[in-house]
């Protein structure tokens, strides 16, 4: 699963193009459901987004159990710290499936965006200290469903709404800067068929430079900050089959999860294609409709697997 249906949880589901290749990167471990039983650790239903902080904890949006699950890492491991949900042990009640984590790096603080509500109503981003508590609801006017947050370095939040095909920029304060859309020329994912999200479901933000995975579209786009000035952008139906989570390393390496080809791309920060791993099905290093994706201080890469229930985590080859 991932998202995609306007009353659903957004979900791939699938078209398959698996591409085989010598591993960049070798798998080490899962956390979840899966056929190792000696290294499942925590339990996920439809794991979707998922960020590191800069203290090392993993923190988990399990949309399915409607709450965040955090662990804490080290370079070879991971150990299950805390779970927020309405049955605890750290306890909040999500008036939505939770989407996506990420890291508000001026206040040290966690945000949690959710997908539709029940009454399909505009569900807020929530705000919660990095020990799970509780600190404000944040709504914006006109904003749909934020799929992916990322914090640019003057402190403006820059968010994928996904239903609405457009990017958001806000102040560090959460107040409306820009919507960027068809309105002002930006033209993000699609509305065919009805009631589909064509995205933008991710996006990342490396040194001044903004980029977007664009998924009813089939690509990348790169732009400069803060003025979203279009820089280059790749892809295309020959190269993703719904491009979803993405991120950059601290060498500015750009990670795309190709979500129903089910493998993870790796480009340079103008768009070469470096690698490509992960094929079809549940085998460790395999994947069903993966999602979102984040990288660690050692280079180790955590995907969320949300067809297999499970987060797979790799290292670097050699």
């Amino acid at each position: 699963m991932a998202i995609f249906l306007s009353s659903e949880m957004i979900g791939c589901a699938s078209n398959k193009n698996p591409l085989a290749s010598a591993p960049p990167y070798v798998f080490m471990y899962q956390l979840g459901a899966g056929s190792i039983p000696s290294q499942v650790i925590g339990s996920f239903q439809d794991p979707l987004g998922l960020m590191v902080d800069p203290n090392g904890l993993l923190f988990v949006a399990d949309s399915g159990g409607q709450g965040v699950e955090v662990f804490s890492l080290t370079s070879t491991s991971a150990n299950y710290s805390t779970f927020w949900s309405a049955s605890g042990p750290v306890t909040y009640s999500f008036p939505a499936s939770p989407l996506n984590v990420s890291w508000d790096q001026a206040t040290t603080t966690v945000l949690v965006t959710e997908g539709p509500t029940t009454t399909g109503t505009q569900p807020p981003v929530i705000n919660f200290s990095s020990n799970g508590s509780y600190q404000s609801s944040i709504s914006v006017t006109g904003m749909g469903y934020a799929a992916a947050i990322a914090e640019d370095k003057s402190g403006n939040f820059w968010i994928a709404d996904a239903s609405n095909h457009s990017i958001w920029e806000l102040s560090p304060q959460f107040q409306p800067v820009t919507e960027y859309d068809a309105s002002n020329g930006y033209n993000f994912g699609t509305t065919n068929p009805a009631n589909t999200y064509g995205g933008p479901l991710g996006l990342a933000i490396y040194n001044k430079y903004l980029y977007v995975a664009d998924t009813g579209k089939n690509r990348i786009l790169e732009y400069q900050l803060p003025a979203m000035t279009p820089v280059t952008q790749w892809g295309g139906s020959s190269q993703f089959n719904a491009p979803y989570g993405i991120t950059v390393d601290s060498s500015g390496n750009v990670y795309v999860v190709d979500c129903l080809n089910d493998r993870i791309e790796i480009f340079s920060s103008t768009g070469t294609l470096k690698t490509i791993f992960g094929s079809s099905g549940s085998s460790p290093g395999q994947f069903i409709d993966p999602t979102y994706i984040a990288v660690d201080n050692f280079g180790n890469i955590y995907v969320s697997d949300s067809g297999n229930n499970r987060i797979e985590v790799f290292k670097p080859n050699g």
